[in-house]
């Protein structure tokens, strides 16, 4: 991560992400909140857009999509349609669905890939 914070010159309310610093932003009226996030790599990149957080999720299941399965499975490992709430959930144990479709701000269930470019465009806090 890098070590200088620079607050974005965007909105400055609720939630805003600044991928190249691998942090997300958290503006309430008392002041902000920085947390580390994993993004999207470079051939799933996160998107640059202006959602907004439609449902708060707790205990998520996971429904892998078709690519993700598929990638799986060209690696010779099966990811079913859906993975239960739980430690072997990737979500981990909340989630914040976006508005942008296919999009989510998550838990994960290992620290590994906060702070770097590894998700499919979601985004990672652990």
């Amino acid at each position: 991560l890098p070590r200088h914070y620079v607050l974005p010159d965007s909105r400055r309310e609720g939630i805003v992400i600044n991928l190249a610093e691998y942090r997300l932003y958290y503006f309430t009226n008392g002041g902000v909140q920085v947390y580390p996030v994993g993004v999207g790599t470079a051939e799933n990149p996160s998107p640059l857009t202006d959602a907004e957080v439609t449902m708060p999720l707790e205990s998520p299941a996971w429904y892998p999509p078709a690519s993700i399965r598929a990638e799986y499975e060209a690696s010779g490992e099966y990811l079913p349609r859906m993975i239960p709430p739980g430690p072997g959930n990737p979500l981990g144990t909340h989630a914040l669905l976006l508005s942008e479709k296919g999009y989510l701000i998550h838990g994960t269930n290992k620290k590994f890939g906060v702070g770097m470019p590894v998700s499919h465009g979601c985004f990672r806090m652990y």
